[in-house]
Parts: C-alpha cells; sequence; structure tokens
C-alpha cells in the first residue's frame, strides 16, 4: 500500500456532554494539501500503536471519517461520544484517497475528561457554618474519581482560606460525597466557594464559583466533614446508614433535601 507524506496538527478540545455519565472529545485538524477521499481517526489507552481503543460510541478505532461526513472538509472536525470520564485517550489521524492508499500516521496527542461537579449552592446552616452541595457527578463516574476538594476563601477566585475547622482549602471529601460543611467560620463571613473533582492521575475539573455568607444564628453543627449521601449503584441514594452521622443532625433541625 503506497503511504503519502501527511503534515497533519491534531488538536483536542473537551466538551462535557449529556448525559453526564459520559464526555464527549472533540478532534480538530488542519485538511490534507492533497485530494484525499477521507480520514482515519485513531485512539487507543497508548501513545503508541496499533490504536486499538474500543471506548467511544462511535465504534472501535479507526473511525471512518469520509470527506463528505465533514461538515466543513476546510476545517475539519470530528466528535467521539460516550467517552468514560478519568480515562486518558491517545489519539492519531491518517488520511485516504480513493484507492484506498493510507498516509502516515500524524502526530499523536491525549486528552483525558473529568467529571465536573454542576449546581453547585451554599447556605448557612449554623453559627459559623455553611453546607455546601452539589450535582453531575453519576454514581459510574464518583468510582472512577479519586476525590472531590471544596475549595473556599474571602475573595472571589482566591481559594485560600484557612478559618474553617475542617483545615485550609482545599478540603477533601470522599467522591461519593454530594455535600459538605464547612464549620467554625467567622460568623456572617463571605466566602467564595468552588468544588472540584480529581481524578486518580490529579487532573480536575472546576465548578463555577459560588458566594454565600457563613451563619450567625443557632447552634453550630458537628464537627463533621462531609454530609453527603453515598450513591448506590445506578445513581439512587443508599441507606442513610451510608450518610456521615453528622447529616443525622441536621435532619433534625431542617428537612431533609435528599441526596
Amino acid at each position: 500500500m503506497r503511504r503519502s507524506a501527511l503534515g497533519l496538527t491534531v488538536v483536542l478540545t473537551l466538551v462535557t456532554a449529556l448525559p453526564v455519565h459520559a464526555a464527549k472529545i472533540q478532534v480538530t485538524w488542519d485538511p490534507n494539501p492533497e485530494t484525499i477521499a477521507g480520514y482515519r481517526l485513531y485512539y487507543g489507552n497508548n501513545p503508541t500503536p496499533p490504536f486499538n481503543g474500543n471506548l467511544a460510541a462511535e465504534g472501535s478505532s479507526p473511525v471512518d471519517i469520509p470527506i463528505e461526513n465533514l461538515d466543513d472538509p476546510d476545517n475539519p472536525a470530528f466528535a467521539l461520544t460516550g467517552v468514560p470520564y478519568c480515562h486518558m485517550l491517545y489519539f492519531a489521524l491518517t488520511a485516504y484517497d480513493a484507492d484506498a492508499n493510507e498516509s502516515d500516521f500524524s502526530n499523536t496527542v491525549s486528552a483525558m475528561v473529568v467529571a465536573k461537579p454542576t449546581e453547585v449552592k451554599a447556605s448557612p446552616v449554623g453559627f459559623g457554618a455553611v453546607e455546601v452541595s452539589w450535582a453531575g457527578i453519576a454514581a459510574e463516574d464518583q468510582m472512577r474519581l479519586n476525590r472531590v476538594r471544596v475549595h473556599y476563601g474571602s475573595a472571589p477566585g482566591d481559594y485560600t482560606g484557612t478559618d474553617a475547622s475542617q483545615g485550609a482549602s482545599p478540603v477533601g471529601v470522599p467522591p461519593v460525597s454530594s455535600s459538605a460543611v464547612l464549620t467554625g467560620l467567622e460568623p456572617g463571613q463571605e466566602i467564595y466557594v468552588m468544588v472540584e473533582a480529581v481524578c486518580p492521575t490529579g487532573d480536575g475539573a472546576r465548578s463555577d464559583e459560588i458566594k454565600v455568607n457563613a451563619g450567625t444564628e443557632g447552634e453550630p453543627p458537628s464537627q463533621v466533614l462531609q454530609v453527603g449521601c453515598a450513591m448506590a449503584p445506578g445513581g439512587t441514594a443508599g441507606p442513610l446508614l451510608l450518610c456521615p452521622l453528622g447529616l443525622l443532625l441536621l435532619i433534625i433541625r431542617r428537612r431533609r433535601r435528599g441526596c
């Protein structure tokens, strides 16, 4: 098989897609200068051939991309969907002509998608205390994470807080958590919080930032690190016993809002 020169520069951009437990990896590249019939997108778990991945909804590697299937052949792009979080993938591209001649591989690039905490909320729950809750991480993605971090501080974008009884920012909680309580803060203190999901590799995805004032009324809740409920397989709330004991106090003081 004749193999022509191929000078492609592959650039990856990562876009979180619905449903929350799957992700989309958008691959873009420079068009081949020769007259071709299409491209083949190779992907796998290792940075070298044979690139025999089989995780994407579009099928096993290589994924065939005929020229006529591209929205803009002068600015080629293709998306792989259904890629699991916290899983490093490597990509390379070839071009082929109408006679099935295939080029050499392009350069190799890599990408990992991390679940991003969403719907972050924060509210005062007692004297000098704040409860932070979040969503957007399905049960199967929680199992792939290493931990979740709650960052806090006294100014926008400055997460260097040290006042919480749970420790200096960031406060780490188990990946199955969906909320955390920060205690020991100055009553009425304005703080800024952000939640980060972290893979075992250390790669993370951060939520949007929100602002909240620490509580000024009532008694401080128990010195607990987190109050989120564990998620059972399938994304349903686990038994109450899977939740930290500190949650029991909150249930007594306020209606439980669910996990």
